[in-house]
């Protein structure tokens, strides 16, 4: 399993930053509906008002354009169609999981994004992503699974501590 990260902040971008990164991960610009959002560390690095709503619903801007930006960067190398499993904190997460399932529904999304950020001869450039199956499940029982599958910890009973943003949640896992 590879993991790439980046930093769940974006802003609104108008005007070019044309070759201000070195790479996607690092000068992220996507366009959702009529607007350009820096994300991550092109925002932290080009913007001047980063910003995050803590916990938003699947409804708001924030968490689309988030979302967008995740789908874009797990995609990198492949066009096939993937299977996506999302998390909420459990204390949003019967309340956002039928808005959620809502959004994805749609199945394919195309992005939108500027790779003039960190090509020389860069385009705004078109990517269609299929998302064949989905999950939405807690994120401490996300945490478990991953702990699990990528580290191989094989204890039968332990605490799982989970830092979000926003929320903490612990949770005693037993065999």
């Amino acid at each position: 399993m590879k993991i790439t990260g980046f930093t769940s902040l974006l802003e609104t971008s108008y005007g070019k930053t044309a070759v201000s990164a070195n790479s996607l991960l690092s000068g992220l610009r996507i366009k959702h509906e009529d607007n350009w959002y820096l994300v991550g560390d092109a925002c932290k690095n080009l913007g001047r008002n980063p910003h995050r709503i803590v916990n938003a619903t699947p409804e708001e801007i924030d968490y689309k354009v988030l979302f967008l930006s995740a789908l874009l960067m797990s995609t990198d190398h492949y066009s096939e169609k993937i299977n996506l499993t999302l998390g909420f904190p459990f204390s949003t997460y019967n309340m956002y999981k039928p808005l959620a399932e809502r959004f994805l529904q749609k199945k394919n999304f195309t992005i939108e994004y500027d790779s003039s950020v960190y090509k020389r001869d860069g385009i705004v450039e078109k990517k269609l992503i299929d998302i064949e199956n989905f999950d939405i499940i807690p994120e401490l029982a996300a945490c478990v699974i991953g702990l699990k599958r990528e580290y191989k910890v094989n204890e039968n009973n332990f605490l799982m501590i989970s830092l979000g943003f926003g929320t903490t949640e612990i949770g005693i896992v037993t065999d």
